[in-house]
């Protein structure tokens, strides 16, 4: 039997039903957008009508909906309460959520069934149902008393058809209902030809009776000239209502309406025009203290046999411009005093962002009026006409004020007038002059009469909620996180990576005259509560936006060429800045940012990406060297099967982006990494790596690394083994091992590839590590030692997805274990997963793995943590066994710290270099070396490399093979560690008899003192 022949069968169980003694009750009116932006009402609802002679008893039954493409069970329902019964010819009306707090209030309702049915505003299906049983299949049929498909996507409706859809009733609309004919009575069993989309009517359970077949009502439409009024208690509008008698009526005895919604009379009389049909009346007014939106007045219609019905008519009430100012328009807080209101006001158009809206300032001068609370400046959002508006035009306009996306803003504008053209522009606000501070409770902003609401109001408001849509300028900046790139076009796959520039988006600054700011510890301003550590967010750097006003920051096409059109800065870089500030708080964030839109811009001073590079010292003889670098990405140009080709734009080609790079984009970047490994990172002994993508890859590093001697080559004649386990990671990267080949390795062993976790982004178990951790014990010169090279969670989510902090805990608290294991001699058993020999040969199963206390071991790798606790997870604390609970929100359980504790090498850097990573303008270290007590009796010192946190991901320089610089977004770093003390050059005091960190007067910008 067809699928489509089990339709049709179930279509007439339906019609069976529908036209039983319960389908007397029908669905009679459908509002299905209410709350939605220019919506009639802020409630969507349901109208049930007795279209029977009899009382009818509805208690029990639901009203549920599923939706047009649904075939299990359907998503909502409500049961109406015991006791329920609907008069005959009477409605019951059932108020449900709303999509929004758009529209007027309903003026009556029965029922509340909020939280309960969320109809689609465009497509579904709704039955009432006899009893509480909740929906199942297309079709259902069991205990339905009426259906309603609607919508040109809903796959059922009465009676079923082919297409399915042909039968459906219309789609409902922002300012349209569904209503069955008839006022309800009109049931043909047909969806489509007994509904039409009108406006809303909604009738409950005081109104007037609608007899069915013999007993009907007066009926009619209504309506206002003018239609929208203003609530200025003066402005006219003449109300009108074409009545029909009821059955048996001849005539319209009268017509009285309710004024009571805009502040007059419940039951005001209309004039009859002479002809007992038409009404109508005139000179009526809205009083000021009514709200402005939608309003129903309701007209009760009698006729000459006193049937009474009623007739709606739709007005909608404006607000009566006030004239203010800018200043009192922005008021003394981060929100409008004024939010929703129409106003007028006037200023200086100071910078237009084409096709969308221009900024208006006040004239005044901040010597004349010093009060540096309140915002002279203000967006106003509307597309403007070419040459409809200029820079320095004195405009009047009156509009809505809104606050949008953590921005007060003017909106629905009418410009008024253009006094002049040509005007000065009002004195931007010197940044240099009033210095934004690190704390987010000190700033300009919070001088006397201030009204910010700290810390509701967010870390930047103190600073810059008081220059919200105003001129600026910064004399002397300095850029503190380099340009970042975006998509070229919409349609292109991917904006800036490691093998694209993408287009120049904007970067982050702060004035030269202040530090630069390093991420801290603890959780964003206002914190998370308890004695967990806050971090101020270092609310003084501010986000430079390119779009905002369309600014062009040219092409760093040429990174040798000092343009001064070329506006992609690298991190260094002193510049000079005009524009306006403008809040804008993202998609799940608690709290606005600050951006300024440049106008106008200049460089003072240019940091090249040769000033980015920073090397680590030469080793030195009798020293071991370890090395941590992420490399971004780093897939060859062969799509072999490990490759995640998602976001090429035309798999299987090559070319679309980091995953899939060309031939030539792939030898750009073994030589870039090349030279990040032989002159940067000055060739370790040991280098553990991230984000590679197979053994092939290492194998292709490594030759190039070697290669010194052929034709273009860039290696220093090193030689390296290669060892890469793949792992769990989705995307295709994993941990890799570049090790000496003078070092002999006993072994390289993946650990715990298969334990599995609750903190899941979906279900109840998933993989703990994407990344396993991988241990290779060896031997260099006769020093033994083990290196565990791990690759942690990243903090992205950290804090939205409540998943992401315990799994960071648990991660560590497994590294934790290891580590502990290790320096106490235990055997973890079958910890191991799988075993890689110096042939590549990857041997799975199940190994031991035996720690010893007398061989040093050394944790490396891109931990995506910080030297200190984020407030959610400590995760190198943990790792190391420094963590204290009480900073922590989540704490892994169980977790025993390694005893003794590990040690981060960090703490030996020079504090003013220590960073391997650049995010929203701020340095913060995410990769670490920490030592076992055993290793750390051996340790010399650590350097941080630079250039490539600090080069702008929008320059062209990221495929240049010339250079290290911008290979990828990670910075490396170097320990090393002697394995013969007498002969360490110097280094003979163990490292924690040395002092404190160096600060200043060290060896070639390391820690170590001369």
């Amino acid at each position: 039997m067809s699928g489509k022949f089990i339709c049709r069968l179930l279509s007439l169980a339906l019609l069976a039903v529908a036209g039983s003694a319960q389908a007397q009750v029908v669905i009679s009116q459908i509002y299905a957008n209410g709350g939605s932006s220019g919506a009639t009402y802020n409630k969507k609802y349901v109208e049930l009508f007795n279209k029977s002679a009899s009382q009818q008893d509805v208690s029990g039954w639901s009203v549920q909906y599923g939706s047009a493409s649904s075939t299990g069970n359907w998503s909502g329902k409500y049961t109406i309460p015991s006791s329920t019964k609907i008069d005959p010819g009477k409605y019951l009306l059932i108020q449900f959520n709303g999509n929004a707090a758009n529209g007027a209030a309903l003026p009556y309702f029965d029922l509340d069934g909020a939280g309960t049915v969320a109809a689609s505003g465009s497509s579904g299906k709704l039955a009432l149902v006899s009893n509480g049983t909740t929906l199942s299949g297309a079709c259902p049929t069991t205990g339905v008393v009426d259906f309603v498909g609607y919508g040109t996507s809903a796959n059922c409706s009465e009676p079923e058809s082919s297409p399915a859809t042909a039968n459906n009733a219309p789609a409902p609309a922002l300012t349209k209902a569904l209503l069955r004919a008839g006022n309800g009575c009109t049931d043909t069993d047909s969806n489509v030809s007994d509904f039409t989309a009108d406006t809303p009517n909604p009738r409950y359970s005081g109104t007037a009776a609608n007899a069915c077949g013999g007993g009907g009502n007066p009926s009619g439409t209504g309506s206002a000239n003018p239609a929208s009024v203003p609530n200025d208690g003066a402005t006219t509008t003449t109300l009108s209502v074409a009545a029909t008698p009821g059955t048996g009526a001849t005539s319209i005895a009268s017509v009285n309406v309710d004024l009571s919604p805009i502040g007059g009379g419940t039951s005001v009389a209309m004039t009859d025009s002479g002809d007992h049909a038409n009404f109508s009346l005139t000179g009526v007014t809205v009083s000021s203290a009514t709200s402005p939106g939608s309003k129903t007045l309701a007209a009760t219609v009698t006729d000459d046999i006193s049937h009474t019905g009623t007739v709606n008519i739709a007005l909608t009430v404006t607000q009566v411009p006030t004239t203010v100012t800018i200043m009192q328009i922005q008021g003394h807080g981060s929100a409008s005093p004024l939010n929703s209101q129409i106003v007028t006001t006037s200023g200086i158009v100071t910078a237009i962002n084409p096709g969308k809206g221009f900024f208006l300032q006040d004239t005044g001068d901040f010597t004349a009026n010093p009060d540096l609370t309140a915002s002279r400046g203000i967006y106003v959002f509307g597309s403007v006409s070419a040459g409809l508006v200029a820079v320095g035009d004195a405009v009047t306009v009156t509009a809505t004020v809104q606050e949008y996306s953590g921005s007060t803003e003017l909106s629905s504008v009418t410009i008024n007038n253009i006094a002049s053209h040509g005007n000065a522009l009002p004195p931007a606000y010197v940044l240099d002059d009033h210095p934004p501070t690190d704390d987010p409770t000190t700033g300009p902003c919070v001088g006397t009469g201030s009204t910010i609401n700290l810390p509701a109001d967010g870390y930047q408001a103190s600073n810059f909620a008081c220059l919200d849509g105003m001129l600026v300028t910064m004399n002397d900046a300095v850029v503190t996180g380099a340009t970042f790139g975006g998509k070229i076009v919409s349609t292109d796959p991917v904006g800036s990576d490691a093998v694209h520039t993408g287009l120049p988006n904007g970067f982050y600054a702060t004035l030269a005259s202040q530090p630069r700011p390093f991420h801290g510890p603890g959780a964003l301003y206002p914190g998370l509560g308890g004695t967990i550590p806050v971090w101020n967010g270092a609310p003084q750097v501010i986000e430079i936006y390119y779009k905002g006003l369309a600014f062009a920051p040219g092409s760093d096409s040429d990174p040798y060429d000092n343009d001064p059109t070329d506006y992609v800065y690298h991190a260094g870089t002193r510049f000079s800045v005009t524009g306006v500030i403008q809040g804008y708080q993202p998609s799940g964030a608690t709290s606005p940012i600050y951006e300024l839109y440049p106008a106008s811009m200049t460089t003072i001073m240019r940091a090249t990406p040769a000033d980015e590079v920073q090397p680590v010292s030469d080793p030195v003889d009798g020293t071991l060297t370890f090395g941590t670098q992420n490399l971004l990405h780093m897939f060859n140009d062969v799509l072999d099967g490990s490759a995640d080709t998602s976001n090429c734009p035309s798999a299987p080609a090559l070319g679309g982006s980091d995953w899939c790079p060309t031939t030539a984009q792939y030898q750009a970047r073994l030589a870039k990494w090349t030279r990040q490994v032989c002159t940067v990172l000055k060739a370790p002994v040991v280098l553990d790596v991230e984000e590679i993508e197979s053994l092939a890859v290492a194998h292709d590093l490594a030759a190039k690394i070697a290669d010194n001697t052929s034709t273009g080559s860039v290696g220093c004649g090193v030689t390296y083994q290669t060892y890469v386990i793949p792992g769990n990671d989705v995307g295709g990267i994993n941990i890799g091992i570049l090790v000496r080949s003078d070092v002999a390795v006993d072994s390289v062993t993946q650990l715990y590839k298969g334990t599995t976790t609750s903190y899941c982004s979906s279900g109840t178990s998933c993989l703990l590590n994407d990344r396993p951790p991988v241990l290779m014990q060896a031997t260099w010169n006769g020093y033994k030692f083990a290196l565990l090279a791990i690759y942690g969670r990243s903090l992205s989510g950290i804090d939205t997805k409540p998943y992401v902090g315990p799994k960071r805990a648990q991660q560590a608290a497994q590294i934790a274990s290891i580590a502990d294991a290790w320096q106490n001699g235990q055997t973890l058993i079958g910890a191991g997963n799988a075993q890689q020999a110096a042939d590549g040969t990857i041997t799975t199963g199940s190994f031991d793995v035996v720690g010893d206390a007398s061989v040093p071991l050394v944790v490396a790798g891109d931990f995506n943590a910080y030297e200190f606790s984020d407030g959610y997870a400590d995760v190198t604390g943990l790792i190391t066994g420094n963590a204290v609970q009480s900073d922590n929100k989540y704490w892994p359980s169980p977790y025993a710290a390694p005893n003794p504790t590990l040690i981060d090498s960090g703490i030996r850097a020079n504090p003013g270099l220590r960073y391997s990573f650049n995010y929203d303008g701020l340095a913060q270290e995410i990769d670490h070396i920490v030592l076992s007590r055993r290793a750390w009796q051996d340790f010399v010192r650590v350097e941080n490399a630079h250039g490539n946190s600090d080069t702008s991901e929008a320059s062209n320089v990221i495929l240049d093979p010339v250079t290290a610089a911008r290979a990828g977004d990670h910075d490396g770093q170097v320990m090393t560690i002697t394995i013969d003390r007498i002969f360490a050059n110097g280094f003979e005091d163990p490292p924690y008899m040395v002092g404190p960190p160096c600060v200043s007067g060290c060896d070639s910008g390391t820690s170590v003192r001369k």
